[in-house]
């Protein structure tokens, strides 16, 4: 959901029976009434700014470090947003994955400013009717993310497919 990870600084991924689990933290930054996505280096898909949680750091500790990593401009963490369970199975990959979904102030970010640390991403900024019109993943979470209740969201995925909510 949030690609781009470094296996190497995040430690071997939690093997459970013959799949992979994995915590993962995300951004929802909002600018007016867009969210900033972000593609991996000559990727077409585009997802949300974020990465694996590290065993000694809390999902909004995580959030905090990876726009850090990914943007290079400190941004307000704000509060829990959506609480995402992703299970994806494919021919030898069972993956089970949490992700943590914050909410961030993007209102001051200028894009020519994001540099990241030698981290290949592309960022854009994404209205609603934009987003269902590009390569985001899940695609099913895009209307999620503009959803401005004041409570947690918890939805359950599997394979690409809303499931619970």
């Amino acid at each position: 959901m949030t690609g781009g990870a470094d296996p190497v600084a995040d430690g071997p991924p939690t093997v459970i029976g013959d799949g992979v689990f994995r915590v993962r933290s995300a951004a929802v930054v909002r600018s007016g009434d867009a969210v900033l996505t972000c593609a991996h280096g000559s990727r077409l898909s585009e997802f949300l700014p974020g990465g694996r949680v590290r065993r000694t750091e809390s999902a909004y500790h995580a959030c905090e470090r990876e726009l850090m990593e990914e943007i290079g401009v400190p941004l307000p963490i704000g509060r829990l947003h959506l609480m995402v369970e992703n299970f994806v199975s494919t021919p030898g990959d069972d993956v089970h994955e949490i992700v943590f979904c914050f909410d961030v102030d993007g209102a001051d970010l200028d894009l020519d400013d994001a540099r990241g640390w030698g981290v290949d991403h592309t960022f854009r900024w994404r209205t609603r009717d934009a987003l269902t019109h590009s390569a985001f993943e899940p695609m099913r979470l895009a209307p999620l993310l503009f959803d401005a209740g004041s409570a947690v969201r918890s939805v359950v995925f599997r394979d690409g497919e809303l499931v619970s909510s």
